[in-house]
C-alpha cells in the first residue's frame, strides 16, 4: 500500500463513520485518523473531543467540524508540546497550510456556505458532508505521511483491521 492508497483508505474510514455510524464530519475524521496513526485515545474520547465542533462548531455554521476535526488529528498525531518554537511553528504552519488547501478544494471553510446550496436537501447535503468528511481526512493523511514518514508503517498495519 502506498501513501496515495492509505489517505484514501483513511478517507473512506472516515466517510463511513459519518455516514454509516452517525458520528459527525469532525468526529469522524479524529477518530479514524486516531485508530489507523494509534493516537492513544479511546474511541469513545476521540468522539467526545470532536462533538462540539459538529455543525460548524456547535451547529453553528462557522469552521467546518470535518476541517476541526483534521487540524485536531493534525495536533495529536504530529504535534509535540516540547516548548522548541521550531516544532511548534512548523505544526502551526501545517495547519494554515491545510486551511489554505481546504478552502481551495471546496471553496471556503465555512460550514454554512459550503452547505447552503443543499439547505432544502437533506440528503444531498449529507453525502456532500460525507464527501468533505472522507477528503479532510485524506488531506490529513498525505501531510502527516510527510511530516512523520515513519506513520506510514503504523497506518499500513493498522487500516485494514476497519471494514467500511
Amino acid at each position: 500500500m502506498n501513501n496515495s492508497e492509505l489517505s484514501i483508505a483513511v478517507g473512506k474510514l472516515a466517510a463511513f463513520y459519518f455516514q454509516d455510524k452517525n458520528l459527525c464530519c469532525s468526529q469522524a475524521v479524529l477518530v479514524a485518523a486516531n485508530q489507523v496513526f494509534d493516537g492513544n485515545l479511546s474511541d469513545e474520547t476521540a468522539a467526545k473531543l470532536g462533538n462540539g465542533f459538529c455543525g460548524g462548531v456547535g451547529s453553528s455554521g462557522c469552521l467546518c467540524g470535518a476541517l476541526s476535526g483534521l487540524i485536531m488529528a493534525l495536533g495529536l498525531l504530529a504535534g509535540d508540546i516540547e516548548k522548541s518554537t521550531f516544532k511548534k511553528n512548523t505544526i502551526r504552519k501545517s495547519a494554515r497550510n491545510l486551511h489554505k488547501q481546504f478552502i481551495e478544494r471546496y471553496g471556503s471553510a465555512c460550514c454554512h456556505i459550503l452547505i447552503d446550496p443543499f439547505k432544502s436537501e437533506k440528503n444531498k447535503q449529507k453525502e456532500f458532508c460525507k464527501e468533505i468528511t472522507g477528503g479532510s481526512a485524506e488531506m490529513l493523511v498525505n501531510l502527516l505521511l510527510e511530516l512523520k514518514p515513519n506513520l506510514m508503517a503504523t497506518g499500513q498495519s493498522n487500516i485494514g483491521r476497519f471494514k467500511t
